[in-house]
């Protein structure tokens, strides 16, 4: 029996490979994985409904559209770095208070 073409080895190696990842991995790393997947798309779907609502709703022209969900896409960015600064420095003075009450 002659080997199967290049293109149907492939397939069936995918096949494999699949069969593989799938059977290696327990179910919470699908779950988490997937719902990293749907976060994503509803963090980059909200970009574009706003420039399509700037755009279509607004009469903002495109480019200013562009450039003013581009904005909120750096101002996400940048809040979720000062919230994680802050938070850390409550966190470190509670700590500090928490040690310093226990030492009385």
């Amino acid at each position: 029996m002659s080997a199967p073409p290049w293109h149907l080895r492939s397939l069936l190696d995918s096949f494999r490979t699949t069969a593989e990842i799938r059977t290696g991995f327990e179910r919470p790393f699908w779950v988490a994985n997937i719902s990293e997947i749907f976060e994503r798309l509803s963090y980059y779907a909200v970009f574009a409904a706003l420039a399509r609502y700037l755009h279509e709703a607004l009469q903002f022209p495109t480019d200013q559209a562009a450039s003013l969900s581009g904005l909120f896409g750096g101002a996400v960015w940048v809040m979720a770095i000062i919230g994680r600064t802050l938070r850390h420095r409550i966190e470190l003075q509670a700590a500090q208070f928490g040690s310093a009450a226990n030492s009385i």
